[in-house]
């Protein structure tokens, strides 16, 4: 199951085939249905006036293009011949990864692709975007930052000893998280050796947020920690879900976590434990 929050409202999508929009107290926005053929595995807000375009990717390789009012496809994108791992946009691009292993960048007006990247040697887990800077990790156990408008390699990061399965940027900083439960630290300025490691997990790592001088992994072993960033010290420990945590999100008034227990649950930002909302699936 993969979450995103967007103003008001959270997503969340997964094997169903189904991606729902809830208010944080619960309640149901409805649901988009139509033309998925695999689990939802990555889904991305458009950066458009009103914010009413969504923009997915799923196992069936496609990419879709959603109008969140009238709930209906505005366009199938076509070209990836493995899973869509993970979709982002600005204002001139659409971003997609794959487990085939390349990296599509489209036209965000026609649909184009414009270009395809080849960097990595397998398939592609995760991805951050931000400032035309592509940042992906993936099978090869490697991160590689691309420049969006050239397609050019600008930096190669090497020290993750299992697959690279969870990204996450702030600034200058890189966080990734791998399937060992490893989460390493990188400055983009910096040397392409990691600036701090720790063992997080005693299973693989499937999503970090970071937040100022805090930072949440959600793993395999069913669990959220939260750390501080500068002592590297784990600070709390979120339980609550039965299945693996599948993603973690940051907002004002809560943290947000999904799993593949087929829920997504609130959590307070004030106690200790992170009291637990009801879960919302």
């Amino acid at each position: 199951m993969t979450i995103m929050s967007h103003g008001k409202r959270i997503f969340s999508g997964g094997m169903d085939r189904k991606i729902r929009m809830w208010a944080p107290s619960g309640e149901s926005f409805g649901k988009l249905t139509q033309s998925f053929k695999g689990s939802i595995l990555s889904m991305v807000m458009g950066e458009d006036e009103k914010c009413r375009t969504l923009y997915t990717g799923s196992w069936d390789t496609n990419v879709l293009v959603w109008d969140c009012v009238t709930r209906e496809v505005k366009q199938t994108i076509t070209g990836h011949t493995g899973t869509v791992t993970s979709v982002a946009v600005d204002a001139s691009f659409i971003i997609t990864c794959s487990h085939d292993s390349t990296i599509r960048v489209w036209d965000i007006r026609t649909y184009e692709c414009l270009r395809v990247i080849t960097h990595h040697s397998s398939a592609i887990h995760c991805m951050s975007y931000h400032n035309k800077l592509i940042i992906t990790g993936g099978v090869d156990k490697t991160i590689h930052v691309t420049n969006s408008g050239s397609g050019e390699l600008v930096k190669t990061f090497v020290g993750h000893k299992a697959p690279v399965t969870a990204l996450v940027r702030q600034h200058n900083l890189i966080a990734s998280g791998d399937r060992d439960g490893t989460v390493m630290f990188w400055s983009i300025e910096g040397a392409s050796e990691p600036v701090e490691s720790i063992k997080a997990h005693d299973k693989q790592i499937n999503s970090i947020a970071l937040s100022g001088g805090r930072f949440l992994t959600a793993s395999a072993d069913k669990l959220v920690k939260e750390w501080e960033l500068v002592t590297m010290t784990c600070v709390r420990i979120l339980q609550g879900h039965v299945n693996e945590v599948t993603g973690v999100l940051y907002t004002p008034k809560y943290l947000i976590t999904s799993s593949r227990d087929s829920s997504v649950r609130l959590w307070w930002w004030g106690s200790e434990d992170g009291r637990k909302e009801q879960p919302l699936l």
